[in-house]
């Protein structure tokens, strides 16, 4: 009876997504302002990322099914849709139009000192399957953004992701393409995914504005209501 029960738990069990967990990672208010004022000052800017590709839930294996989302990812050539996300992001906020874009595991040669702090972001792009009434092949698009200002230091640890009391800014993002309809699969790859880009394409402008509005809040907020982009 317990391992059937297990079973139906993780049929019914919809991931969370990474911005649902967790406690916010802001550090203390009075030296939030000073760091991201020193980080705009800097001619030498960086925003990092952990790679993550598009897939779908772990728990299918368990049926033996095949990942669509890193089939689709790799055969659509999709690549790391985070980003598309930072780069809108970055042009969209006042200050941070020069930032320029590494991956995490290309920071350690960065000309920075480990306490010295970067925008880092991490993301989930996931294919959610429905549950009611249950089809694995009918599935929804659903993507998960944090962005903050933290230290080179935590990203090279290995630690960019958890919350740590550390970050002088922090954004969050939560998106479901196509208001959450289902679509599937066949759906989601016909004529070269198409309507995947497409909800990936959504999912990227809507988060970029999103984070940069709060950025641009959080700056107005500290009295930095003056700056432009380069």
């Amino acid at each position: 009876m317990a391992k059937r029960l297990s079973k139906v738990g993780l049929f019914f069990f919809v991931p969370l997504l990474l911005l649902s967990v967790g406690c916010s990672t802001l550090g203390p208010e009075q030296q939030r302002g000073s760091i991201i004022m020193a980080f705009l000052e800097r001619p030498d800017r960086y925003a990092l990322f952990s790679p993550t590709t598009l897939k779908s839930e772990d728990k299918l294996k368990f049926f033996g099914l095949q990942d669509a989302g890193e089939t689709f990812s790799r055969e659509l050539h999709l690549g790391w849709p985070v980003v598309g996300l930072m780069e809108s992001f970055l042009s969209f906020t006042p200050g941070l139009a020069c930032t320029r874009i590494v991956e995490s595991a290309d920071a350690r040669g960065l000309p920075l000192g480990q306490e010295e702090f970067v925008l880092y972001f991490y993301s989930d792009w996931w294919l959610i399957y429905r549950r009611l009434p249950p089809d694995f092949f009918e599935n929804q698009l659903q993507v998960g953004v944090i962005a903050k200002m933290i230290p080179l230091g935590q990203v090279l640890a290995g630690k960019g992701p958890i919350a740590f009391k550390t970050a002088a800014w922090e954004g969050k993002c939560h998106y479901k393409a196509f208001d959450g309809e289902f679509f599937n699969l066949e759906e989601w790859a016909a004529a070269d995914g198409s309507r995947l880009r497409q909800g990936i394409r959504a999912a990227q402008d809507f988060c970029a504005e999103k984070l940069s509005r709060e950025f641009a809040e959080e700056l107005s907020s500290l009295g930095f209501a003056n700056i432009q982009n380069e």
